[in-house]
């Protein structure tokens, strides 16, 4: 078998087992916060409605998560598996295994892959070098960020492969200017944007291949071929931005209202040095230096896409890590010529490819060891898991249990009578069906189990506009949970810039520490040192190397009724936490 042959297939299959590692990581709880966004709105298209009135990002993930859907029904439809749509649908309610992980491998892992194969084209294209490109690849196939987030349901993978693809296009432009790369370029550049707005920032790079060669007639024209295809693609793709402009424009200037600047260092030091490693991406950087200073016409592409981003990301985006996601093929280019270069000065005649391949793996070795790491603990369970079992197995079901937060800690049932209540309220506020269906299915889960009545923690309590599950809402205070005969409070220690200290000093105080789950190997930790709360997995390297599993630290209280605040002194009881 040829050598490239054997690189490729080991390339390949290093990439595969690294996202498919992990790929089931909650289920069949949801423990990823954007995820069902995509999931639930794709479900809802199967009412017939299309129009997915919410516009904060394009509805297009979705509808090819719809088809996805439909292609799972079809083929257990014809093998007897799902009689029904009713049966498919209450397969989805009562456990959404299946439905999640088609998601996460053809809108996570599938579109990382491609980004893969494109990143080496792009190398390829650029240095036609086979060295250069093979490493590239091998750089983005290992990468921890890319990794971790091909995990997810989000429209980043797909928008990232979209983006690569015209990218290819715009190099190729850069070197021979043909119509057919054109119009590839404009289909491409369009699906880039149906999957998220701000991929529009390809037409910088764009313009910089189109420089690249002399002014004319024929090239302007060219130019109009371009945006006609790209509008036509992203219009096929996204027909409700027109049709229902009022919501769309309306949802835009809310997405971008939550866009602000980031400052010049942000996401070097926090997004793409925790998300490469210091070591791949000071190689990028350096590989840059030397690669702009060459006199190679496709080389300008990459850099203008780099630095258009990267304003962006200054000035217009979000402080958080996945952002960054974009940049980081284009930085392994870079990387990967910048190690070659590297090793033709250290090797000896005959050697350099061996010298060539030892770089790179030392180069990319701790990004290695996060990326495996970090699948590691997306098998190795979640507190939000531990705590629910715990719950399940130690409190009867009726009692009347407070939480801090909706999303950090365990996902419990509501009893029968609370679930009645949001199917009065589901049909009063005329929900979405799919909607009814859920609670209807939590509903016959309730009366088996029993469930509890669960309350929710908030510094002003209102149902108004609130998540239908984060119903009702009680205040922050310790009498109250005595006076309403509140037994059980949780708490989710997220991080240190809990708002209710005394809250939390009362509880400590007069209430009975009965468990504990804690996601570090040391557990006199208790809080993250991250500072923006992740939705998904760890990403500094202090958070992913010091933990045994994901999730935060969940505390469970026993309240004693006949207890004041401060009138007795602590007394902890544990109890077996049974893992």
């Amino acid at each position: 078998m040829p050598k490239r042959t054997v690189i490729f297939l080991f390339i390949g299959l290093l990439a595969v087992t690294l996202r498919i590692w992990g790929l089931g990581f909650g289920l069949p709880d949801i423990l990823h916060a954007d995820e069902p966004i995509i999931v639930n709105k794709a479900m809802a298209f199967g009412a017939g409605d299309f129009n997915p009135h919410w516009f904060l990002i394009p509805p297009l993930t979705s509808y090819i998560l719809f088809l996805l859907y439909g292609l799972f029904f079809l083929a257990g439809h014809i093998a007897g598996f799902f009689p029904s749509t009713g049966d498919f649908t209450s397969l989805y309610l009562a456990d959404p295994t299946y439905f999640y992980l088609i998601g996460r491998f053809f809108l996570g892992v599938v579109p990382s892959l491609i980004s893969v194969m494109m990143t080496y084209k792009i190398a390829k294209e650029i240095s036609e070098n086979e060295d250069i490109s093979a490493a590239a690849a091998f750089f983005l196939s290992v990468n921890f960020l890319f990794v971790r987030d091909s995990h997810y349901i989000y429209a980043d993978m797909p928008r990232v492969a979209a983006m690569l693809c015209a990218l290819f296009y715009y190099v190729r432009i850069s070197k021979r200017d043909e119509t057919k790369d054109y119009i590839s370029a404009a289909f491409f550049t369009g699906l880039a944007i149906a999957f998220k707005y701000n991929s529009a920032l390809l037409i910088f790079p764009f313009f910089a291949a189109f420089s690249a060669g002399a002014a004319s007639v024929g090239r302007l024209r060219k130019i109009f071929v371009f945006s006609l295809v790209m509008s036509a693609v992203y219009i096929a793709l996204n027909p409700f931005s027109l049709i229902d402009f009022g919501t769309f424009i309306t949802d835009f200037r809310n997405q971008s209202s939550q866009m602000s600047a980031q400052g010049i260092t942000h996401h070097i030091y926090y997004s793409l040095v925790n998300g490469m490693s210091i070591t791949l991406f000071t190689c990028s950087v350096l590989g840059i230096i030397k690669e702009v200073s060459l006199k190679n016409r496709a080389v300008p592409v990459l850099a203008v896409f780099i630095a258009a981003e990267y304003a962006a990301l200054v000035f217009f985006s979000q402080p958080h890590a996945r952002y960054v996601l974009p940049l980081i093929p284009a930085l392994c280019y870079f990387a990967a010529s910048f190690v070659y270069s590297l090793s033709a000065v250290l090797s000896r005649r005959g050697r350099s490819r061996l010298w060539f391949i030892l770089i790179c793996l030392v180069m990319s070795l701790s990004t290695i060891i996060k990326t495996c790491y970090s699948d590691y603990l997306f098998s190795a369970g979640d507190t939000r898991k531990d705590a629910e079992k715990w719950v399940e197995r130690n409190i009867p079901g009726g009692q009347k249990i407070a939480l801090d937060h909706t999303f950090f800690g365990p996902r419990l049932l509501p009893d029968e009578s609370q679930i009645r209540q949001k199917i009065a309220l589901a049909e009063q506020e005329k929900m979405p069906a799919a909607r009814l269906l859920k609670l209807r299915e939590m509903l016959k889960m309730s009366e088996k189990n029993k469930g509890y009545k669960l309350y929710f923690l908030k510094d002003d309590p209102s149902d108004k506009g609130e998540f239908l599950f984060a119903r009702p809402q009680i205040p922050f205070s310790y009498d109250y949970l005595l006076d309403n005969n509140i037994r059980f409070v949780i708490i989710s220690r997220v991080n240190r810039d809990y708002k209710h200290d005394d809250f939390i000093r009362k509880i400590e105080e007069s209430a009975d520490l009965i468990a504990e789950f804690n996601p570090y190997r040391d557990t006199s930790r208790k809080y993250s040192s991250n500072r923006y709360v992740m939705t998904g997995g760890p990403f500094l390297d202090n958070e992913v190397y010091l933990r045994n599993k994901t999730g935060y630290t969940i505390q469970i209280y026993e309240l004693d009724p006949d207890r004041k605040s401060g009138n007795i002194s602590r007394r902890i009881k544990r109890r077996s936490l049974e893992r």
